[in-house]
């Protein structure tokens, strides 16, 4: 794969260069330096790899957002249900 389809697959992604960076614990400006000459296979494998863990971290981090903005409800507190001297 050519540097510059790695890097169109990082954007249609959705994910930044500096969060490759970081998981990949390295500078964003070492990891931009990576760019400048072709990639390696084991570094084109590494990027992928990170971009994967990156992706997969990011749909977990989506789905608990969407859990935890989710109240539980008690059907029991339903406060417009009559009560048993209403229906009497």
């Amino acid at each position: 794969m050519q540097d510059r389809d790695i890097t169109q697959v990082i954007k249609n992604a959705g994910v930044h260069k500096w969060e490759l960076a970081e998981e990949l614990q390295i500078s964003e400006s070492s990891f931009s330096k990576w760019f400048r000459h072709k990639l390696t296979q084991e570094r084109e494998a590494t990027v992928m790899s990170a971009l994967n863990r990156v992706i997969a971290r990011k749909k977990r981090e989506s789905t608990e957002e969407d859990h935890s903005s989710v109240e539980s409800i008690d059907i029991n507190d339903n406060v417009d249900a009559p009560t048993n001297e209403e229906t009497a």
